[in-house]
């Protein structure tokens, strides 16, 4: 029975993430300005919502049962990695989608039909902490993306499990992000936003449309 559960999210995970539709309310060329200026200047955890994905709706209403009628916003998180960038190219971000954990740029993420962004931070992060995280996220390059959600195992990552995982690198991680690992042993999985909710995160900019 668990097995068939187990292929039954799989293939919902699958089916929703090819449809998409067209949509009026996006993130202006301004705001992704914007996006670039802070980007180019530090480090984040990332946060978007595409209102066009079908997606979208499916992890809102995963976040809405696993926590007993909070709304999920958000849907997707990744991490940048390069702030020497002269072009939208020149970014680079880390990611899990449905290729696998992979690389992308600027225009990869912030794709013309994006609703919203968040960028957090993690309040306890130093530049040599976010070393250890990226790197740490860098060997899990190729890996392929967990329709099932399984925080048990790295051996396949969504999004939220890569980001865990690279935050982890962090020998102080349980004192650092207490709140954030609390949250996940109350709702037994995580989810985009989870990270926007908790305390051991600040919201440094957001935009929503």
């Amino acid at each position: 029975m668990n097995r068939l559960w187990q292929h039954l999210k799989d293939r919902i995970s699958r089916w929703t993430s090819t449809v998409r539709w067209e949509v009026k309310e996006t993130v202006t060329p301004a705001e992704l300005d914007v996006l670039r200026l802070k980007l180019k200047k530090d480090y984040y955890i990332i946060l978007t919502r595409h209102n066009g994905f079908l997606s979208t709706y499916a992890i809102s209403i995963a976040h809405f049962l696993l926590t007993l009628g909070k709304r999920g916003y958000y849907a997707h998180v990744l991490m940048n990695l390069e702030d020497e960038a002269n072009k939208d190219a020149d970014f680079r971000f880390i990611e899990a989608t449905g290729k696998g954990t992979h690389f992308s740029d600027f225009k990869d993420v912030f794709d013309p039909q994006i609703t919203s962004v968040a960028l957090l931070k993690p309040k306890s992060m130093t530049l040599e902490k976010w070393t250890r995280a990226m790197d740490k996220a860098k060997t899990a390059l190729g890996r392929p993306y967990d329709t099932v959600f399984d925080l048990a195992t790295d051996n396949e990552l969504s999004c939220v499990e890569l980001v865990r995982f690279a935050l982890r690198a962090e020998p102080t991680y349980d004192e650092d992000f207490k709140n954030f690992e609390a949250m996940i042993a109350k709702y037994k999985n995580l989810t985009p936003q989870m990270f926007f909710d908790c305390p051991d995160f600040e919201i440094v900019w957001e935009t929503r449309h």
